[in-house]
């Protein structure tokens, strides 16, 4: 850490000025301040003690791409879910996001077979079947990644010596289908109600041979693109949990194609929290 004064950003220096005229003296607390100069980012925590703030920044200069304004923002292709279509499973969701359908179920906590047993936390275990045929590199690729994704938000400690089992199936791919996966897995683990540290949300962006950026391409848009990356982010703050990428990127296009993520995030959550509430408002 060092002290604010040592900083010789005038762009900096201005905005948090501001940012503390409009300081009320509270309590002793903390809170962040995103600070923007140019094409770099700071975080900076502002701490209030009896009226007197003190200023520190907590970590070095980040180099990020251009803000993103909400208005040019592109959509999401449309979101529909169905919650607890089967029985048997302990949770299950069909969800569809354009015309990409999957269909993912979860099973547990419950018992694991002694040759996977872990005394300090539960098994997680995920299983990618196709549309059709035997599943080849591609699904146990996929399967692998969701394993990762999942196991990084489900609390295992809570159940030890146990098995969450989730089983994705693909129903039909048009585009963005592991983003989709990851999204179906995490309301199937809603419907299990399985204890999480957060929300996971995953979203597919390309680049075309334009270098035009384009958010949940479709099957025919893939075809086209010269990189992509999937990322998976959590609702808390943001962050990227997860992240798969093909093709040749450059640092400001990636930095883009995350800003494009977490605000499409955003979309997402809001969808979760719709259809759990669609769900619980039924007799």
């Amino acid at each position: 850490m060092m002290a604010m004064n040592n900083y010789e950003s005038r762009n900096i220096n201005t905005r948090i000025t501001r940012s503390l005229e409009r300081v009320p003296p509270v309590p002793p607390s903390f809170f962040m301040v995103n600070s923007f100069s140019g094409t770099f980012r700071q975080k900076v925590v502002i701490s209030v003690s009896h009226g007197s703030p003190v200023v520190m920044i907590i970590n070095k200069r980040i180099q990020v791409g251009p803000k993103i304004e909400s208005s040019v923002m592109p959509d999401l292709r449309p979101m529909t879910s169905d919650l607890g279509v089967l029985t048997r499973p302990d949770g299950t969701v069909t969800f569809t996001q354009g015309d990409t359908g999957i269909l993912a179920a979860v099973y547990g906590p419950g018992e694991v077979k002694i040759a996977r047993e872990i005394l300090d936390r539960a098994t997680v275990e995920v299983i990618y079947k196709p549309k059709s045929g035997l599943p080849g590199c591609s699904e146990r690729l996929h399967e692998r990644y969701i394993r990762n994704t999942v196991e990084t938000a489900i609390l295992a400690s809570l159940h030890p010596r146990s098995c969450i089992s989730v089983t994705v199936q693909e129903l039909q791919n048009s585009g963005s289908l592991l983003a989709c996966s990851v999204n179906a897995a995490c309301l199937a683990l809603l419907d299990a109600c399985v204890n999480m540290k957060y929300l996971i949300a995953g979203v597919h962006v390309i680049i075309d041979r334009e270098g035009n950026m384009i958010l949940d391409p479709d099957l025919k848009q893939e075809m086209e693109k010269v990189a992509g990356v999937t990322f998976v982010l959590e609702n808390q703050n943001y962050s990227v949990v997860t992240m798969s990428s093909r093709g040749s990127l450059t640092t400001e296009h990636f930095h883009k194609c995350l800003l494009y993520a977490q605000a499409a995030a955003k979309q997402i959550f809001s969808f979760y929290r719709i259809a759990v509430e669609k769900k619980m408002s039924k007799p």
